[in-house]
């Protein structure tokens, strides 16, 4: 799958022991003592939604108006599902028989990610276009494998890519990362291909999910690929060390 960023903050004990209580009841129950269950199975970071002010639903003005409409839109989901030869027969009736006021009561205290300030203020480096968006990576989160996996890009600050960092470590590597746009642009590495060759290899790519096709003039304007990969990082990389949020990795 490659290399994600995620963005982490350090749980405080009490956190990690509601944790506990929660999530090893059988354990407690078994009279297994709180601090092995610390140490060996509560999580030390979370998501950092707490620490940026991130809303709850629930605190949405149109709440039940936007659950409303979620179920809705998976409920009619299900009826075309159910048309189907080999459809999922479980997501159909759960659907089918799913409530607004049960998907409310369920979504109350979820976070608002989409009125989050943090990501606002990513501007749109994060991860809240990744097909594997709420199974290994959150809104929140960066591509790394944009930086790991670019051959172009220095060998150190490949390897880098692949470290966790804190906050501090977060500003020196965003640092290193916009200086090397220099050398990558001097040795040619961001220098774009005129416009009508890239209007043939858009019009020759059939994938269906690209981006829409941009005029000369926005062309012109826009940044080579691989420059926008890396000012990308670098941005998410200061806006989280910003809050005192630490850079996690799993690939």
């Amino acid at each position: 799958m490659g290399l994600d960023w995620h963005s982490e903050v350090r749980m405080t004990k009490q956190e990690r022991i509601e944790w506990v209580k929660k999530y090893c009841k059988e354990e407690l129950e078994r009279g297994e003592p709180m601090e092995e269950l610390l140490r060996e199975k509560a999580p030390v970071w979370k998501k950092p939604c707490s620490v940026v002010g991130a809303p709850k639903m629930k605190d949405r003005p149109t709440f039940e108006a936007d659950i409303r409409e979620y179920v809705e839109k998976r409920k009619a989901d299900a009826e075309e599902e159910a048309k189907n030869k080999y459809s999922n027969r479980g997501y159909i009736d759960y659907w089918r028989s799913r409530t607004v006021e049960a998907e409310m009561e369920d979504a109350a205290d979820k976070w608002d990610c989409e009125n989050c300030p943090l990501l606002k203020e990513l501007q749109g480096a994060d991860s809240t276009g990744s097909f594997f968006l709420g199974v290994t990576v959150s809104s929140c989160d960066f591509r790394g494998k944009v930086i790991g996996q670019d051959d172009a890009i220095a060998i150190d600050l490949q390897e880098e890519a692949y470290n966790e960092m804190e906050p501090n470590e977060m500003l020196d590597y965003a640092d290193r990362l916009e200086e090397e746009i220099d050398r990558l642009r001097e040795e040619g590495h961001i220098t774009k291909v005129p416009y009508d060759e890239y209007s043939r290899e858009y019009d020759a790519d059939d994938f269906p999910l690209k981006d829409p096709k941009m005029s000369e003039e926005e062309y012109e304007k826009s940044l080579h690929w691989r420059e926008e990969n890396i000012r990308r990082a670098v941005h998410w990389l200061r806006t989280c060390a910003k809050y005192g949020i630490r850079m996690g990795t799993s690939y």
